[in-house]
């Protein structure tokens, strides 16, 4: 197997098939459309999928984030007494409060007096319960280095669900003081749906942008390579693993293009010829509506989102269309089912 390490400038993985000397793999490949892990081998979702024998992974970057923490920190700074909760809805969000803490952290070191020596913040998050959508967030937070007041409340594992709007009920059955509001924090480019459902039933909330999401400047090129590789042999199967509404519609637009090398997208203008057959999974109900949306027929949908959820719907819906699923045990809750959804008329 070949890997690059440090990742390479455009962090593309294409890796060589171990069982044919660098030759055709049998594995069916898949590309993911995220960032991984800087080493590329230990990322989960390379050894869940490599692992399986089944799959052939493939990463292609899609966003860069800038933390933005000024205002955050701020907040931090006087404490969680005024708050009811704190809500994040994913990693980058945890990794904005985590980096907040730290600034604080370093500034109030910093702080010497000569009688007390390095001050030490006053701030105290410790009972202010956390709020998560998935479970990366909420691990981030407990697997920091940060010191005790600043973890927020984790000791509950019932305020965290698999979609925003799975967690809004979670939040509103928690014992509330209606008098203080949820502190949100938010990307610029996240979607409205847990605020819109707590204004809905009158609950106060403030909500922070701590990150802002662009288009990874190589992503062109990354995709571009797609064209000088021999991983997608005529006929074959390839997926393609979309994880959010923003990254998959930054994607859309350049994969349009490039349908003569790769064929069309499902849902667009049917699979016929030898070109590959695409299908596409959506890490979750939110990316599988956006791209049901753009016209884009999903075929699988993690039922949990990480690597073993996104293995379990692969191998579901291949079994499916292999006509073994019944041998396979599949328990996908037909999650995985394939969508039939019609072409939007901007795309015919």
């Amino acid at each position: 197997m070949h890997c690059s390490s440090p990742v390479p400038r455009t962090c593309m993985f294409w890796p060589k098939s171990e069982e044919t000397n660098g030759g055709p793999s049998h594995r069916t490949p898949i590309i993911i459309f995220k960032r991984p892990l800087d080493i590329i081998v230990s990322d989960p979702y390379f050894v869940d999928l490599y692992a399986s024998g089944e799959y052939e992974p493939h990463f292609i970057p899609v966003l860069t984030e800038t933390f933005k923490t000024d205002g955050l920190r701020d907040i931090i700074s006087k404490g969680g007494a005024a708050w009811d909760g704190v809500i994040i809805t994913s990693k980058r969000g945890a990794e904005a409060w985590i980096k907040a803490c730290e600034e604080i952290e370093e500034f109030t070191s910093n702080s010497f007096s000569p009688r007390d020596g390095p001050s030490k913040s006053t701030a105290d998050w410790s009972h202010t319960p956390l709020f998560a959508v998935g479970s990366t967030a909420r691990q981030t937070i407990v697997e920091s280095a940060l010191s005790p007041s600043f973890r927020l409340n984790t000791s509950d594992p019932r305020p965290s669900a698999r979609n925003s709007s799975q967690l809004v009920p979670l939040i509103l059955d928690h014992p509330a003081n209606l008098n203080r509001p949820y502190l949100i924090l938010r990307g610029d480019k996240t979607l409205d749906e847990i605020p819109n459902q707590l204004r809905k039933v009158g609950r106060q909330f403030h909500q922070v942008e701590v990150y802002e999401t662009r288009q990874d400047p190589d992503l062109v090129e990354s995709l571009m390579e797609i064209k000088g590789r021999s991983i997608i042999p005529d006929g074959k199967d390839i997926w393609l693993a979309f994880f959010s509404p923003s990254s998959a519609g930054m994607v859309l637009p350049h994969l349009l293009s490039l349908e003569d090398e790769l064929g069309p997208l499902p849902g667009r203008l049917g699979q016929t010829g030898q070109k590959a057959r695409i299908k596409v999974l959506a890490i979750g109900e939110t990316t599988r509506a956006w791209c049901e949306k753009e016209g884009i027929a999903v075929a699988a949908v993690a039922e949990q989102p990480n690597s073993h959820g996104v293995l379990q719907a692969l191998k579901c819906v291949d079994a499916f269309q292999s006509a073994m699923w019944v041998a396979l045990g599949c328990s996908c809750n037909n999650l995985c089912i394939p969508y039939i959804i019609s072409r939007r008329a901007s795309h015919t």
